[in-house]
Order: C-alpha cells, then structure tokens, then sequence
C-alpha cells in the first residue's frame, strides 16, 4: 500500500483528488494510492468519483473505535466520521439531480377542489 502526496495539487489527478477528500496528511493516511487510482479510473464523473472517495473515507472512519482515551488524553473520530459521510451524501445527492435542484421555497396554487374525486 503506498501513498503520497506532494503539496501541490496541481501536480497531478492523485494529489487533486487526495487534497479535495483532505487526505493529505502522510502520518495518517485514510486512502492509498491503489484505491484513489482505482476510484479516478473506475468513476468518470468527478461528482461520482467524490461520493465514492468520501463514502470510503467514511467506511474507514467507521471501523475505528469512536472514543479513546489514556489519562486525560481523548480522541473521538465521530466527528470524523460524520464530516466523511456528510461529504459523501452531498456528493451521492448531487448525482440524483439532472438539473437544478427544487427551490423550496416553490409555492404554486392548489388544484384541489372540494368534492373532485366523488363520481359522477
């Protein structure tokens, strides 16, 4: 399993890639090379190719424990966890829409009448 990462994003569609997942600290790798690789190549989508990348980010995240401690000295990767998964649903939801998302504030006018559906 390799990784790396130059500083540059510029420098290459690996480096891009791992600088958008904020995968770019080396003492704590989260994707390697191999899987980012497998990801640009298997994905043509940049959107589809996020939504992968943080969903196994997120998948990674899940399988360390959430809570440890020694002395007074805590770590909590739910944080973690939840920014991943929320990162991948926002990816995943933009691959549902063909267009523009709905306004919600949309209001149109009732179609509805008292009595439509009674038959006649």
């Amino acid at each position: 399993m390799s990784w790396s990462y130059s500083g540059d994003p510029t420098t290459s569609p690996l480096d891009a890639f791992r600088f958008k997942l904020k995968d770019t600290i080396e003492s704590d790798p989260i994707l390697s090379n191999e899987e980012i690789n497998f990801i640009l190549e298997e994905y043509k989508s940049e959107n589809a190719q996020l939504a992968i990348g943080f969903r196994q980010c997120a998948a990674s995240f899940a399988r360390k424990p959430i809570k440890r401690s020694l002395g007074p000295q805590a770590e909590d990767n739910s944080k973690r966890l939840k920014f991943y998964e929320d990162m991948a649903q926002k990816y995943e939801d933009m691959l549902i829409y063909s267009g523009k998302p709905r306004d919600p504030r949309y209001q149109h006018d009732v179609v509805f009448e008292k009595g439509m559906m009674e038959g006649s």
